[in-house]
């Protein structure tokens, strides 16, 4: 069927979050949740911008064994969804810099 992925191993751990975004479906948890500080905590310790643009990042939480990505327009008002609360498959971090002065993507 067109538009569905086959069930799978780690499928089923994204299902709230999936059909939060893809039906409205109200999540059992908090999915999204605005956070205080920006991402790049080195804004805040130096004072000034380090980007001018957007910050997304993605990552498996070891401590909460959960996924959750992050996003942050312009590095202020930070967003942390919870992509699956219940996560046991392999570990990792990654994030991107949105640029919109160049309007390039670096990735971190």
């Amino acid at each position: 069927m067109i538009g569905r992925s086959a069930p799978g191993p780690g499928t089923l751990e994204f299902d709230e979050a999936r059909s939060f975004v893809r039906h409205g479906t109200e999540p059992s948890k908090d999915v999204v949740r605005v956070m205080r500080r920006p991402i790049l905590a080195d804004e805040l310790f130096s004072g000034s911008r380090i980007t001018d643009g957007h910050v997304a990042t993605l990552n498996a939480n070891r401590d909460q064994d959960r996924v959750e990505a992050q996003l942050a327009l312009f590095n202020s008002v930070r967003y942390r969804i919870i992509l699956a609360p219940a996560y046991a498959g392999l570990w990792f971090a990654k994030g991107h810099v949105f640029d919109i002065r160049s309007r390039t993507i670096r990735c971190g």
